[in-house]
């Protein structure tokens, strides 16, 4: 199978220089589904995407830690971060969640971006709508990062978003 594409969302203005250990993506509306779906999630500081290592379950390889508000029978939390966009993904039977992903103690990162991969065209409905990603240090309170709407997707195409606090 070919490469994903990688489309470049406009930037809306400079990451705050805040490092974050925890990362969410906050679901508040798919496209029409009973189901939502995540290809993969990469979270950026520079050059390097996180988690650096390819998560093989959801507390594995430790200190990472995938979680979710729900998952779908074997389409678990860390499947969006396990650097499969091929075959593996995370889904939830609801049209809102979140998906989270907690770098460890002492692996703080200060995130300029983060990229997004939608599963199929097919079913677009699948895919989130609208959505904030978000950052936290004690992973209590959180800090809004982007906020988001897409309704269209290509299949397995990664969209980039700049990190802006809103």
């Amino acid at each position: 199978m070919p490469a994903p594409r990688r489309m470049m969302m406009a930037a809306a203005g400079r990451p705050t220089g805040q490092a974050y250990r925890y990362f969410k993506l906050n679901i508040s509306d798919n496209n029409g589904h009973a189901q939502t779906t995540v290809g993969e999630l990469k979270i950026f500081a520079g050059a390097t995407d996180y988690p650096v290592e390819t998560m093989t379950s959801n507390v594995l390889p430790s200190p990472l830690v995938a979680s979710a508000s729900a998952e779908y029978s074997n389409d678990k939390a860390w499947k969006a971060f396990d650097n499969d966009i091929v075959g593996d993904y995370w889904r939830m039977v609801a049209s809102s969640g979140w998906l989270k992903i907690d770098l460890g103690a002492g692996n703080d990162i200060v995130p300029t971006e983060y990229k997004i991969t939608g599963l199929d065209s097919s079913n677009p409905t699948l895919n989130p709508k609208d959505w904030t990603f978000e950052g936290s240090v004690d992973d209590v309170s959180w800090d809004v990062l982007s906020t988001e709407t897409r309704t269209s997707w290509g299949h397995r195409v990664e969209f980039t978003y700049a990190v802006t606090p809103v």
